[in-house]
């Protein structure tokens, strides 16, 4: 009783609204005297518990492991969202979901007055691009705001997703190789369906997926698949048609990670080739994470929990700036924009929510590490994490609730200790609606005019198990 008591009065400040941007907000950059190209590498659904160098015991990320000797590992960096849409555009804006306002359904595009990475660069003279693979991404969203040259790339006769990007990207960078760019480059091959190309596609598995045993999608498609039942029949298990060994679908998800983690080195590669490795800023972090069962979720990330929030982030400075450092402290993907303005020399603009990574030991300001889901006002999440603590607020129909894990002894989130820390849940409630703003509690601004989806990605969408 007590946790929805205290879910309502949460629920009450949110409706107040509160503006929420962070402490460092406007101050000067640091100085530069030379501009830099910046290399943005997005990798889809990838968590960062799946990472050679966090300690995963089989999967292989020579890649990463290799950037992030030559820059700085963020082992603790947090999404604000589980999924592509509000996360991506976080990263492009540095500010969460609820202030840049692409959250979904009425509120399903980025508006046009959310100043992006990409035009503050461009009025800098930088040529911008963006090669991705997944439609959340599209113009159709106002995601492609600053770039002066956007494409989605589809498999086809060079090879899946991955290869075309690389490819793409890798000319744009020979057309600009004399000057300054930003490049995103966004690899979607980790996510569901789990079916990278050979070598990679069977290299942690070597079972028989199909031998005699009950269909895995006897149960996904069923209503013991309890929480995801609304959407388990859209197609989106489709991919698993007769697998019965439920070790299939870890194994094949961390052979996508190992296959990102190829093409990764492969951008890599091509500017050491080129001569600009040394010289560029190279960004690679992950939208979100994935459920492989945790929490009753099964192969898709659809809820805050920590599995689906946890990302890889890798910064290579330019010409070596803090290489070979492993930072623990809990970041959050806001940061990212901040911190690349700073090292540019650009003076990072008011009321963002993120903050500069690399600001120096004098800088004791914190990450804002805020989540949140949803875009109905009677039905959405939003969590604040805060050292060992994280508050999860639920909103539904039937009243809102509150729970409190303890990620230090219990990092799976399996104990609500909300009863038993009062105090805790108080604090951090404040912290929460200090954070968000909006008159519904729910969006920080207007909904932007949706537009029809047309049939064909609709069908895509339903697939991937987004809509249904």
């Amino acid at each position: 009783m007590r946790t929805r008591i205290l879910g309502s009065l949460i629920l009450v400040l949110l409706l107040i609204g509160c503006s929420g941007g962070g402490d460092d907000a406007g101050r000067p950059a640091r100085s530069s005297t030379e501009r830099f190209p910046v290399i943005l590498i997005g990798l889809d659904t990838v968590r960062n518990d799946h990472l050679q160098m966090a300690g995963h015991p089989t999967v292989r990320t020579p890649s990463l492991a290799a950037l992030a000797e030559d820059g700085v590992y963020f082992s603790a960096c947090q999404s604000t969202a589980p999924w592509t849409g509000p996360s991506f555009a976080s990263i492009f804006t540095g500010l969460l979901p609820y202030h840049h306002g692409f959250l979904g359904g009425k509120y399903g595009r980025l508006a046009e007055e959310r100043e992006t990475l990409a035009e503050i660069l461009n009025r800098k003279l930088f040529p911008t691009a963006m090669f991705y693979t997944i439609h959340w991404l599209r113009n159709f969203y106002g995601m492609t705001q600053g770039f002066d040259r956007s494409l989605q790339l589809a498999p086809g006769a060079e090879g899946p997703n991955a290869a075309n990007v690389t490819r793409h990207g890798l000319e744009f960078v020979d057309k600009h190789s004399a000057g300054n760019f930003f490049l995103f480059l966004h690899y979607f091959d980790a996510h569901a369906p789990y079916d990278p190309p050979a070598p990679f596609g069977r290299m942690y598995y070597e079972g028989d997926e199909r031998a005699p045993g009950e269909p895995l999608t006897e149960f996904l498609k069923s209503d013991r698949n309890k929480i995801l039942a609304p959407v388990a029949n859209s197609g989106m298990y489709d991919w698993l048609e007769g697998v019965t060994d439920p070790d299939f679908p870890p194994r094949q998800y961390e052979a996508g990670v190992s296959f990102v983690d190829h093409h990764v080195g492969l951008v890599v590669q091509g500017l050491k080739e080129r001569g600009l490795y040394d010289k560029s800023m190279i960004i690679v972090v992950s939208d979100h994470g994935e459920h492989l069962g945790e929490h009753d979720l099964w192969y898709t990330h659809a809820m805050p929990y920590e599995e689906a929030l946890r990302v890889p982030l890798v910064i290579k400075f330019p010409e070596g700036r803090l290489a070979g450092e492993v930072r623990t402290d809990r970041v959050s993907i806001l940061d990212i924009l901040p911190t690349i303005l700073a090292e540019q020399g650009l003076r990072i603009p008011e009321g963002l929510d993120g903050r500069d990574l690399a600001a120096g030991e004098a800088d004791t300001t914190r990450s804002l590490l805020v989540a949140e889901h949803g875009s109905n006002p009677n039905r959405y999440f939003k969590t604040l994490v805060d050292g060992r603590w994280k508050l999860f607020l639920s909103v539904e129909d039937s009243g809102s609730t509150v729970r409190l894990f303890d990620l230090e002894t219990d990092p799976g989130e399996l104990t609500d200790v909300a009863d038993a820390h009062p105090d805790v849940v108080r604090r951090l409630s404040t912290r929460l609606a200090q954070a968000c703003a909006g008159t519904n509690g729910l969006a920080g601004v207007e909904p932007v005019a949706s537009k029809r989806v047309n049939k064909t990605v609709k069908t895509q969408l339903k697939s991937l198990g987004y809509v249904h």
